[in-house]
């Protein structure tokens, strides 16, 4: 049995549930999904407030889907791509976005497990919609937010398992599962050397 990052014993340790570390975008799109399959889980992060520096997030075919089902209520936030341009040389292409929701679109988008197609590519408005999101998230009852960082993970090597994540309020929790969605900054899987 190894040890990534010996810790230290914690006062106080939290029920053993699913933990998302990170409530950006990603980390509440995993909490909402946890919350809609009605399973219980922490959510470990700052709160996310005001509207930050963020510009703007242009989403796939995939993610404009995903966008619209799971976060219906934000549709204020998004806009639609009605093309996109790339730089090839010395030369400008421009592709149009043309969404046709006909008969063949409709069927298509269902076979793919969606309700129906999309009106067109999205593009979130993020300086607009973040802490919304972060608040309707972290007020679902299914969510326990915790205001902290982690700051050690005790990972059993050999079982290829977080035993415990130890975090900055002093509490740890023996995770069921864990999803850093921390993006680069990688909260977990520095302190395991990847």
């Amino acid at each position: 049995m190894s040890t990534a990052t010996a810790t230290a014993a914690a006062p106080r340790l939290r029920p053993s549930l699913p933990v998302i570390v990170g409530t950006g975008l990603t980390g509440c799109a995993i909490s909402r999904s946890l919350a809609r399959a009605g399973i219980r889980h922490l959510l470990v992060g700052p709160p996310v407030e005001g509207e930050g520096s963020r510009l703007g997030e242009s989403l796939n075919l995939e993610g404009s889907l995903d966008f619209v089902d799971y976060f219906p209520e934000f549709k204020e936030a998004y806009l639609a791509k009605t093309a996109v341009t790339a730089h090839v040389g010395e030369r400008a292409v421009r592709c149009d976005l043309n969404m046709q929701r006909g008969r063949m679109s409709s069927a298509f988008y269902a076979a793919l497990g969606y309700r129906e197609p999309p009106d067109a590519f999205l593009h979130v408005d993020r300086a607009q919609v973040d802490a919304a999101i972060f608040r309707a998230v972290a007020g679902d009852p299914h969510c326990e937010h915790v205001d902290a960082l982690v700051e050690g993970v005790d990972y059993d090597a050999d079982e290829d398992r977080v035993r415990r994540l130890d975090l900055s309020d002093g509490t740890a929790v023996a995770p069921i599962t864990v999803f850093d969605a921390t993006n680069h900054v990688r909260a977990v899987a520095r302190h395991l050397g990847l």
